[in-house]
């Protein structure tokens, strides 16, 4: 309740240089057609029940401080706020 806002940046001179590829590697292009393997639980929070509804839930304007390079899923990120 004291929150009123909420800034997101990165550390150091970026913003995001994008997903972690390592992480991706072991993913099966096929599954993620099919929707059978995402590299995240949706369902961690109750108010991020699909794909993209977590930062529309939030209550509070969120503000992106882009401190230098904002690729891939960093620039979805900042497109959000």
């Amino acid at each position: 309740d004291h929150v009123r806002v909420i800034i997101l940046t990165g550390a150091g001179r970026g913003f995001c240089a994008g997903a972690d590829m390592e992480a991706l590697q072991g993913i099966d292009p096929n599954e993620v057609r099919r929707g059978e393997s995402i590299p995240f639980d949706m369902n961690r929070r109750a108010d991020w029940q699909t794909r993209y509804a977590y930062y529309p839930a939030i209550k509070k304007p969120v503000i992106a401080m882009l401190n230098g390079a904002t690729a891939g899923i960093g620039l979805v990120h900042a497109l959000y706020c």
